[in-house]
């Protein structure tokens, strides 16, 4: 029997906490406002799709190369979110902004294309569509409607959880532009956390 309880809590669990979408989609909210950074969101949720469709039919090929898949993936994308959390803490050029009116890491941080590649090299990311497809999907649901439908589903549930940190990037402009070194260093701190948890080096020190 399918568990909804389950299923719906464990997507909120992983979706809303901290990571590396939530973090950029508030991070550049924040710069250049909810618009602006809409593309990059409406990434997230194209690959979120994506990755979870294609669980569907690959998930047991990926589980049972969980640890050669893991240790490719997982390095790419601590390197990937390093780079990120360098891209949050940099000074702006301030000839580049006043010619172009806004910052010039805006183009190429919040792009959909970025989106969408963070999804496929975000290791948390990938556990969960391994996971959610091989626990709520697969034994519950056949066929590729019914898989699009779900991963579609999923993607919006990922949309939903950048636009809230999106929103909240925005609502809080004035604080943020208050404190906005301290809290963009605390954000690139979050990233840096998760590349470190990623990459597999807590567990060669263990």
């Amino acid at each position: 029997m399918f568990d909804f309880v389950a299923f719906i809590s464990y997507v909120a669990i992983v979706m809303y906490t901290p990571g590396p979408n939530n973090i950029m989609s508030m991070s550049h909210s924040q710069r250049y406002g909810f618009k602006k950074t809409l593309d990059f969101m409406l990434g997230v949720f194209t690959g979120v799709s994506i990755l979870v469709f294609l669980s569907c039919y690959f998930n047991l090929f990926l589980f049972e190369n969980v640890t050669f898949f893991k240790s490719i993936v997982g390095p790419l994308g601590a390197i990937y979110m390093l780079y990120l959390a360098w891209i949050i803490i940099k000074p702006e050029k301030p000839e580049e902004e006043t010619k172009s009116g806004k910052g010039y890491a805006n183009k190429a941080q919040i792009t959909y294309p970025t989106g969408i590649m963070l999804q496929f090299l975000n290791p948390k990311g990938v556990i969960f569509a391994l996971t959610v497809s091989s626990n709520f999907i697969l034994p519950f649901f056949e066929g590729s409607f019914s898989y699009i439908i779900l991963s579609i589903c999923l993607g919006l549930a990922a949309f939903s959880s950048v636009s809230v940190w999106g929103w909240l990037g925005t609502l809080f402009n004035r604080f943020f532009s208050q404190y906005g070194k301290v809290l963009n260093y605390l954000m690139a701190g979050f990233l840096v956390y998760s590349a470190i948890s990623i990459s597999g080096v807590l567990d060669v020190l263990a």
